[in-house]
């Protein structure tokens, strides 16, 4: 596996469903990045939004509103909590890519967690072990 630059951990995006949406909310905003403390709790939303791309208007979800989700900078050696909410119509996960951590954190549904049904949440306990991530 590529070890990728430092501690920079891309919040993968939430999968594009053109048609997935029934409801539109506000725009979509740009990837906000956030620096986070050991022990640090992060919320994390998935929820319906719109997304302009060229001169469309797209049925989107989204992690916090952004497109993509937030940057999360974690330094070595941290452990940080993320409380993910699912405000869409259907079953969600975060899986974490490149990130050595607990199985049971994973988010892979139906094999390391079971999925979180809309309008529930789940909180993921994450270690930064490693100086960067693995793709």
């Amino acid at each position: 596996m590529k070890k990728l630059s430092l501690y920079l951990i891309p919040i993968v995006l939430l999968l594009i469903f053109i048609s997935a949406c029934a409801v539109q909310k506000e725009p979509a905003e740009p990837m906000q990045e956030y620096s986070l403390e050991n022990g640090s709790v992060f919320s994390i939303t998935a929820t319906p939004t719109s997304w302009k791309l060229g001169k469309y208007n797209l049925n989107a979800l989204a992690y916090n509103n952004q497109i993509p989700g937030p940057l999360l900078k974690v330094k070595q050696g941290s452990t940080i909590y993320i409380n993910f909410t699912n405000q869409i119509s259907m079953n969600s996960t975060i899986h974490w890519h490149g990130l050595r951590h607990k199985n049971k954190d994973d988010g892979v549904p139906y094999v390391t967690q079971l999925p979180v049904k809309p309008g529930e949440s789940y909180l993921y306990e994450l270690q930064f072990p490693d100086a960067g991530l693995y793709w």
